[in-house]
C-alpha cells in the first residue's frame, strides 16, 4: 500500500526545503490553499523545537499560484522570546525559464499558554476539530 500524497508532501517539508507538491490537488494550475499552508506549517514545527508552545496564529498570502511539481519550502525564526517565538515560512518555485518566485508567505506565531482571569467557554465550531497537539504530532511525526 503506498503512502497517501499528502503525507508525502508534509514528510518532505518537514525533513527538508526541497518538497514535490502532488498533481490533482488543485483548480486550474493553482494547489489548494490548504495543502500548501499544510506543507509550510510541516517546515514551521520542524524549523523550531517548541514541544510546549502551540501555533497561536498564522497568516498566509498566496502570492501567485503553487503549481504542481518541485517546490521549495523555507522556514526563517524571525524572533524567538521566553513565551512567543515568530516564524515566516515561504514556498517558491522556478517558472518554465526557471526563474524562481515566491509564491506564498506565511507568518506563524508559537506561543505558551499563559494563565488569564477569563474563563471562555469553547465554541461549538470547534467540536470534532482536531486538539492542536495532535495536529502537531500528525504534522510532525516520523512515521
Amino acid at each position: 500500500m503506498s503512502e497517501h500524497p499528502l503525507d508525502v508532501l508534509f514528510t518532505a517539508a518537514r525533513d527538508g526545503e526541497s518538497v514535490v507538491v502532488p498533481p490533482g490537488w488543485g483548480q486550474g494550475r493553482a494547489t489548494f490553499g490548504g495543502v500548501v499552508a499544510g506543507a509550510m506549517l510541516s517546515r514551521v514545527l520542524a524549523a523550531v523545537d517548541l514541544p510546549e508552545q502551540d501555533v497561536r496564529a498564522m497568516t498566509i498570502n498566496f502570492v501567485g499560484p503553487v503549481e504542481a511539481g518541485d517546490a521549495r519550502v523555507t522556514a526563517e525564526v524571525l524572533r524567538q522570546g521566553k513565551s512567543a517565538t515568530q516564524v515566516e515560512a515561504r514556498v517558491t518555485q522556478a517558472d518554465a525559464s526557471g526563474v524562481e518566485s515566491v509564491r506564498a508567505v506565511a507568518l506563524v506565531t508559537i506561543g505558551a499558554a499563559r494563565p488569564s482571569s477569563l474563563s471562555l467557554a469553547a465554541s461549538p465550531l470547534g467540536k470534532g476539530l482536531p486538539s492542536t497537539s495532535r495536529s502537531r504530532r500528525f504534522l510532525t511525526s516520523k512515521a
